[in-house]
């Protein structure tokens, strides 16, 4: 393993198949360093890298923390051992200022190379206007409302999503007798949703968001028909056989020790208060549980310090993660 390369033999490194494929064009010239050193490791025999690791004197405590940020780089199949991630980075906080500005070079090339399958242009033989892009977003939103009919009128077998477990972010939810789709979403019809930068979304809506996933909760039904209402066709709420079907968040509500459901329709302008309609066709008006972002949970009221007034003690929003 070499572990002495100039700047100039940085450069001029063949393309790995790892480099070629990477998809994003933002990458750090450490990531890009981090890539190659685990694929170099890799390639040795068993007693080549025990001789490697020999030559670096590393506590058991593992690195130091300084790099923690290796979440972008592309490099093994399985997370590498503490004791190796700390070998990496003692040796680039040692490289010299000329073999680091040759890792910057190399990544800058990186970065500025075409991205695989998007296109920049046009292909020939295609013609594009805007009667085109206004047929294929009417074509994929048709599809998209035809995909939520399903999962809001054809109630779903319970043993298919019963034992299924899915991470919404932070948050594990026991699918149990609720529906859970997975799908692919046209990036047109994303931005015609939910805007540009998920602008119109309001601030409680978005529960947490990273560079490459949002998870987004919605609690009523006129929310969900607002946002899911495209010229005209509504991909939330559907009449048949003169019986309403429609998508909003469930809540578990407690008055005086007995427990009742019920289903959010609306909240009003200061969104602290939600209009439900529970199991009993009652509507009343409770107070919106806060979201505490650090948590990932919801703070509910104690039923017991308000006798005799109805709370919501368990909330289950409209979720989306994206």
């Amino acid at each position: 393993m070499n572990v002495a390369l100039s700047a100039d033999a940085i450069r001029n490194l063949p393309l790995n198949e790892k480099e070629d494929s990477h998809p994003g064009r933002e990458r750090l010239a450490y990531h890009v360093y981090l890539s190659r050193f685990f694929m170099d490791y890799n390639a040795l025999s068993g007693n080549e890298k025990q001789e490697f690791l020999a030559m670096y004197a590393c506590n058991n405590n593992g690195g130091d923390g300084e790099n923690d940020d290796d979440s972008d780089f592309n490099s093994l199949d399985t997370p590498p051992s503490p004791n190796l991630m700390s070998v990496a980075g003692k040796r680039w906080r040692y490289l010299s200022v000329d073999t680091e500005n040759g890792w910057e070079q190399r990544t800058a090339w990186l970065n500025s190379r075409p991205i695989p399958g998007k296109f920049l242009a046009v292909t020939d033989g295609v013609y594009c206007d805007n009667s085109a892009v206004l047929d294929s977003m009417s074509l994929d939103w048709a599809r998209m409302v035809s995909l939520f009919r399903s999962c809001i009128t054809r109630r779903q077998p319970v043993n298919r999503t019963s034992g299924v477990s899915v991470l919404f972010g932070r948050e594990k939810v026991n699918i149990l007798n609720q529906t859970y789709r997975r799908f692919e979403i046209n990036e047109l019809i994303r931005l015609c949703l939910f805007g540009r930068d998920l602008g119109k979304l309001q601030q409680d809506e978005v529960v947490l968001r990273t560079k490459k996933t949002c998870v987004i909760h919605i609690a009523s039904e006129e929310r969900m028909r607002s946002l899911f209402t495209k010229e005209g066709l509504c991909a939330t709420s559907f009449m048949i056989k003169q019986c309403r079907h429609t998508c909003s968040g469930k809540v578990n509500t407690v008055k005086n020790g007995k427990h009742c459901i019920g289903y959010i329709l609306n909240e009003n302008e200061n969104g602290n208060v939600w209009k439900v309609q529970l199991a009993t066709n009652r509507i009343c008006s409770l107070t919106k549980p806060a979201f505490v972002s650090k948590e990932g949970t919801y703070n509910y009221l104690d039923p017991t310090d308000l006798p005799g007034t109805r709370v919501i003690t368990e909330y289950w929003p409209i979720r989306l993660l994206l």
